[in-house]
């Protein structure tokens, strides 16, 4: 790891902001998480030379979006890490072909293009990640998954560059999109479908509406914390095995659906996991499913 002064003179030399130390807690969804040495804000302008800087003088980083889908340990990281909540690209529309930088929150970009008369993201309006997050994970909800809706991916990471990439050069598939791990997305075309601006906004009310009627809006979670099994659903097998309301700390699974982990105030990464083994142990022992994390665990469990 290089030394903090090697890290300062990073940070003043791109004209990145960055804070050493910070909680990770503050900066995720669930918001649990130990500490990072750095965290880097860059922006649209010096995001690739801050990762290229890194990259060429061995300092090993991570990279979050949003902060959603994750799960960081007490103990924290020893990475340094890169947030792009600062990255997002204006959106550009062509036609029903919409532009937008990764780092744009996805539930912003739904509405922002339902207001401009363009359809297809009002089942994804709620996931509260950014836009690269969501195509990386192939993000889904109601049956729909945003590769469908993909034209082009700009990528980049230290190794390879920049490249652009169309949706038949990806594998898209259930909660994956052939995304490597190393590689960033820059940017994302979108194929949308003209429509009067009056009924998608009543379909994102819709949506909204479902999501509050199922899922625990507004508070701190990180989103599924299982995929769905083939043929069947990670909240229904965990509500079958009782779990609903068991609590570990500040942590308890939700009672409004049982594959999210809610932070109900002071919660801990240990908490989250514990309930998270309970229900893995639980849902194995009663029907012989094995379920697979959907979230992302950064450090030691």
């Amino acid at each position: 790891m290089a030394t903090i002064n090697r890290l300062e003179e990073i940070g003043r030399d791109l004209e990145v902001e960055f804070i050493p130390e910070p909680l990770l807690s503050r900066y995720t969804t669930l918001g649990v998480g130990g500490v990072t040495p750095y965290l880097f804000f860059p922006e649209e302008r010096n995001l690739t030379p801050l990762l290229t800087t890194l990259f060429n003088e061995g300092i090993p980083y991570r990279v979050m979006g949003l902060g959603s889908n994750l799960v960081v340990s007490d103990s924290g990281v020893a990475e340094v890490v890169v947030t792009l909540r600062r990255v997002s690209s204006p959106i550009k529309v062509r036609g029903s072909i919409v532009s937008v930088g990764g780092g744009f929150p996805l539930s912003k970009l739904a509405k922002r293009v339902g207001e401009l008369g363009l359809s297809g993201l009002e089942p994804l309006s709620g996931i509260p990640g950014s836009v690269g997050g969501a195509i990386k994970m192939n993000a889904g909800s109601f049956g729909m998954e945003i590769g469908s809706l993909v034209e082009k991916v700009v990528l980049f990471s230290p190794s390879s560059g920049v490249r652009e990439v169309s949706r038949e050069e990806l594998s898209f598939s259930y909660r994956g999109s052939g995304v490597s791990q190393g590689e960033i997305v820059l940017a994302v075309e979108l194929r949308l479908t003209p429509e009067e601006p009056a009924l998608v906004i009543k379909r994102l009310r819709e949506f909204r509406r479902r999501r509050e009627l199922t899922q625990p809006i507004g508070e701190r979670s990180a989103g599924c914390i299982f995929k769905n099994p083939e043929g069947a659903s990670a909240g229904r097998l965990i509500d079958e095995a009782g779990l609903k309301g068991m609590r570990r700390g500040g942590a308890v699974i939700s009672t409004k659906h049982a594959n999210f982990i809610i932070n109900e105030g002071g919660a801990t990464a240990s908490d989250v996991f514990a309930l998270i083994d309970k229900m893995k142990e639980e849902v194995l022992r009663l029907f012989g499913i094995e379920l697979e994390e959907e979230v992302e665990v950064w450090g030691e469990r």
